[in-house]
């Protein structure tokens, strides 16, 4: 099978404490024909860059971009992904593992086998800022199932993804003007024109921080999330579903509500 390159788009600010593990897993991807981007976001330590350099020493299929002033997320990412060499794109967070040497493989595989399919994700182990496991993020794995669940929730972690570049730029990349939900109003734009998997494999471990964006902003996200499920319902189904369950997370967490579902089923 031929090797088409993947560029992996991994951005950081002040991210010495985890950064190291997020690259080495990269590296060590058995799909080695990648080039690896790490957007240093105009940190304000010395350490992240020191880390990036010496690591960059080791292993030219490193390239280390800096910002010289900080920018939102999606700006930062559009603006690199543009200047990606490889056929391929994928994602990984400063504080994220890629668990699976085999992940970039096992990924590409799909995108082989099955010409139509132009996302590929996969499950996640999550964890604390301790490294110990805490639970498992488990996601649909066709496209069928996918389509049926999308508006109810995420259904692609964004440490996982791996996308054909010109899908992404087709869709316009990320909104710019977002800085909640935008990998999420990503997916379900390119879901609207490609088909989607998930492997079924836990590939990557994902970091949940207390204090981190995710944590802060809890509930403007269900409300953001809230406003893309109406936005797109004209694409995916399950509108009145999504709606429904997603108004009632505002006062039940979605965790309890799948419990619930789980023993009713039962």
């Amino acid at each position: 099978m031929d090797t088409p390159l993947i560029s992996i788009i991994l951005p950081t600010y002040n991210g010495s404490k985890y950064i190291t593990s997020a690259i080495t897993s990269v590296l060590s991807q058995s799909y080695d024909n990648i080039e690896l981007i790490i957007i240093n976001d105009a940190s304000t330590d010395q350490e992240t860059e020191r880390i990036i350099l010496k690591l960059q020493k080791k292993d030219t299929r490193i390239r280390y971009l800096k910002n010289e002033k900080n920018r939102e997320r999606s700006a930062s990412k559009n603006r690199w992904v543009a200047e990606a060499k490889g056929e391929f794109i994928a994602f990984i967070d400063d504080d994220d593992i890629w668990s699976d040497q085999e992940k970039l493989q096992k990924q590409m595989l799909i995108m082989y086998n099955n010409s139509n399919i132009g996302m590929v994700g996969t499950q996640a182990i999550t964890i604390d800022e301790v490294g110990s496991e805490n639970g498992k993020i488990i996601l649909r794995t066709d496209d069928t199932d996918i389509r049926a669940n999308l508006l109810l929730t995420n259904q692609f972690i964004q440490s996982s993804m791996l996308l054909k570049k010109n899908i992404f730029e087709w869709v316009g990349g990320f909104n710019e003007w977002m800085n909640l939900c935008e990998d999420y109003d990503l997916w379900l734009r390119i879901a609207s024109i490609t088909c989607c998997a998930n492997i079924p494999d836990y590939s990557i471990r994902y970091m949940a921080r207390t204090n981190n964006t995710t944590a802060k902003n809890m509930l403007r996200m269900k409300n953001v999330s809230l406003q893309l499920a109406w936005k797109y319902r004209e694409d995916f189904p399950g509108i009145y579903k999504a709606l429904l369950v997603r108004l009632i997370t505002f006062f039940i967490p979605l965790k309890l509500i799948v419990q619930l579902q789980k023993i009713l089923s039962h």
